[in-house]
């Protein structure tokens, strides 16, 4: 058990007392369900209401406080009246009959929700799943993403390169688009590995419609769907924006299949980048203007230029192919064994991000001897910190 001390320094998932946990959960997913109250409106109703959202339901005085407080909007503030006009209780249980069997919707204090999403300053309150794919348990996960437009050999290649890296293990998430999107997810099916689609709408509008059967071999091949929006919620513009920077959460690193000079993929790039997570472009030829994002990214020194499946393995988890067999083998200098003070301290996770709590118990040391132990392997570049929270993963070299 980490001491105290310690503990102070993790970042550390919403709790819900037991005995209040149906009701909060119901009463926070009421108000998540109001278009325009996302992460920061919720935490302030929390605090308006002193924590206790139950009394927005009786007390009129104090949603007319809230709403002036947070200045909402006509729209807003007529769904709202509409969400409170009906048991919290009852939306949640009508909402979990409405799932189906291959559905669950996930809080963000339960385990299952996926540690990466907390690196966002407003990670989702909730999240729906189709498949039976754990998200907590992904293997080396990375996205793939690129523009809808690109020629067809230009797909065909992307295809078989999602194909190696799914077969040396990685588990490829992307957002499920035309064009190089469906190009990762396929090259994923093709391997028989699970893949993750992260959608800009509800489970009830997938988007685009032209991409129904590959939605479906996602599941059925695995993998899950992901999406941050109430079931019947229709994709809208801003949401692809916000979709990608989900993407870019859940995974380790993201590579650019091919970007043009502005459209979705940069911003899935943005992201990234406020994420500090590790990013990666293939080259094109210099007049191919349809790739200039991905040639910008590679000359500003944004993104580390890469060329086949080996160069990605090695960059975003220090794994080298061995071509024949397919296994995966680690190089002399990407083993995760490290000594400190006469003692072996092994890594519990080969390729993933560990948490202080995980490495307390696994290098069984006190709160205070895991901190100088960080300390010092993060100062001789074994081991580096995972922004926005107090999680570590080797450094690869």
């Amino acid at each position: 058990m980490p001491d105290s001390k310690l503990s102070l320094h993790c970042h550390s998932r919403p709790t819900i007392s037991s005995t209040q946990a149906t009701h909060d959960l119901a009463e926070r997913w009421a108000l998540w369900s109001v278009e325009g109250i996302g992460y920061a409106r919720l935490t302030r109703l929390h605090e308006l209401c002193h924590g206790d959202l139950s009394c927005l339901w009786t007390d009129r005085a104090l949603v007319l406080r809230c709403i002036k407080v947070l200045s909402l909007s006509a729209k807003i503030q007529a769904a709202l009246h509409q969400v409170l006009s009906v048991p919290a209780d009852v939306q949640w249980q009508a909402l979990n009959q409405s799932l189906l069997p291959d559905e669950s919707v996930i809080h963000r204090s339960w385990r299952e929700y996926p540690v990466g999403l907390f690196d966002l300053s407003d990670p989702p309150e909730f999240i729906f799943v189709r498949g039976e794919l754990s998200l907590c348990a992904m293997s080396m996960p990375l996205a793939l993403v690129g523009s809808r437009q690109v020629p067809s050999a230009q797909q065909r290649f992307a295809t078989a390169l999602s194909l190696k890296l799914a077969s040396s293990g990685v588990t490829v998430v992307s957002g499920g688009a035309r064009g190089m999107d469906t190009c990762a997810h396929q090259g994923a099916l093709d391997a028989h590995a699970a893949t993750v689609a992260v959608l800009p709408g509800g489970m009830r509008e997938l988007a685009p419609r032209q991409n129904m059967r590959l939605f479906n071999e996602i599941v059925g091949g695995g993998g899950a769907l992901v999406s941050e929006y109430p079931l019947t919620c229709a994709p809208r513009r801003y949401h692809y924006a916000r979709r990608n920077r989900v993407i870019a959460a859940m995974s380790r690193g993201v590579v650019v299949l091919k970007a043009a000079k502005s459209g979705g993929t940069l911003l899935t790039v943005k992201a990234a980048q406020e994420l500090g997570r590790m990013i990666m472009a293939l080259p094109y030829e210099a007049n191919d203007y349809l790739a200039g994002g991905s040639h910008a990214l590679i000359q500003s020194g944004e993104a580390i230029m890469v060329c086949g499946e080996e160069d990605i393995l090695r960059r975003a988890f220090g794994v080298i192919q061995d071509v024949e067999d397919g296994r995966n083998v680690s190089g002399e200098g990407a083993k995760w064994v490290y000594s400190w003070k006469g003692r072996e301290l092994v890594w519990p996770l080969p390729h993933e991000i560990c948490d202080v709590e995980q490495l307390v118990v696994a290098w069984k040391l006190s709160g205070d001897e895991l901190q100088v132990a960080l300390f010092e392997l993060e100062f001789n570049d074994c081991v580096r910190k995972v922004p926005g929270a107090a999680r570590y993963e080797p450094v690869y070299r």
